[in-house]
């Protein structure tokens, strides 16, 4: 077994700094961390999570991106999970920080880190992989892996949105826009998955043309509606797979004097509580985005405490709320000019 003589060998420096330096004491410099975090790792040493003062769970982060309501709320949820146990959740942007001589166990172990969380993201999928390939407790959150050492929390949100159909397919809608972004990933490959089943068992037609590509913000929300109801037929309902996109649409909806549900019905996204904040009340699928969290860094503080030792493979599932935006189809399906501008009022 690996001890810190061996490892203050190894790196050429004593046993006391090595101590230091695997508890991120302040006098270590940063050269010295890493120097031993390096040692540690080709000696397959693993400190206890009781040896350390104040454990640390790191959360991924990509500083050139803006935190949103999801990051925040994820955040909400995994300082609950750690809250008892009393640890600290520690920001680490792998990109920026790490060396390319450095494994991911040995930069987290620099850090202080005795795991890490891993959110959404283009780029973190295979980050993910590569930390589990290491044994490095991570979890990562709203992706799906087939490779059974990599542990995930996600939320199927393929039922809900196809139940979100079912209802506008139920009051009388047969044209159904749909509004995703302009990247693709599990959680959005789930409802394209649940509005296409939902068409098909009712028998209603897919129109490609009913699905539209836009930035998930306020201002592609808009973008979004004008596109769909500038066309010679367009959709009496839209469903937005994002929750930015439909509080832009009211809005823009609002502006151009188009009356929801009179004239359009839209069903949008929730991560949170935001379609309880606008007027009239946003008929949602909702996801449970601090359980997602929650159950990340629960399953992180057992891994790192050494009594959980099986990866977490947990999937939540998201909930259909009717609110205020869904109704029956207008007799004359309203049309704007590309611009929004309505032609039929």
């Amino acid at each position: 077994m690996t001890s810190v003589r061996d490892i203050a060998k190894k790196a050429g420096v004593s046993a006391a700094t090595v101590s230091r330096a695997l508890k991120n004491h302040p006098d270590i410099s940063s050269a010295t961390r890493r120097r031993v975090a390096v040692a540690a790792n080709e000696a397959g040493y693993a400190m206890p999570v009781s040896a350390v003062h104040k454990c640390c769970v790191g959360l991924i982060v990509d500083n050139h991106r803006a935190l949103t309501l999801y990051d925040c709320l994820l955040l909400n949820g995994i300082r609950r999970g750690l809250h008892a146990a009393r640890l600290d959740v520690q920001f680490v942007d792998v990109t920026r920080d790490m060396t390319a001589a450095q494994s991911y166990t040995a930069f987290f172990q620099s850090r202080g880190l005795h795991g890490v969380i891993i959110p959404p993201g283009s780029k973190n999928r295979r980050l993910s992989l590569k930390i589990a390939d290491e044994s490095f407790p991570s979890v990562t959150i709203a992706e799906r892996f087939d490779e059974p050492n990599v542990a995930y929390v996600c939320c199927d949100t393929s039922d809900a949105s196809g139940r979100a159909i079912d209802h506008l397919i139920d009051l009388g809608h047969e044209r159904i826009g749909l509004a995703l972004p302009p990247f693709t990933d599990h959680d959005h490959e789930d409802r394209f998955k649940g509005y296409r089943q939902s068409l098909e068992n009712h028998g209603v037609k897919y129109d490609e043309s009913l699905v539209v590509r836009v930035d998930p913000t306020p201002e592609g929300g808009s973008a979004a509606l004008n596109e769909l109801l500038s066309k010679r037929e367009p959709p009496t309902a839209i469903f937005f797979a994002d929750p930015y996109p439909a509080i832009g649409a009211l809005s823009r909806a609002q502006a151009a004097g188009l009356s929801v549900p009179g004239q359009l019905s839209v069903i949008g996204f929730d991560d949170g509580r935001m379609r309880r904040q606008v007027n009239p009340m946003l008929s949602a699928v909702c996801q449970p985005t601090e359980e997602l969290g929650f159950e990340a860094s629960s399953w992180i503080l057992g891994a790192i405490g050494g009594w959980i030792d099986k990866p977490i493979r947990r999937s939540l599932p998201a909930t259909l709320e009717i609110n205020q935006t869904s109704g029956v189809p207008a007799d004359d399906p309203v049309r704007v000019q590309p611009d929004g501008t309505l032609l039929n009022r």
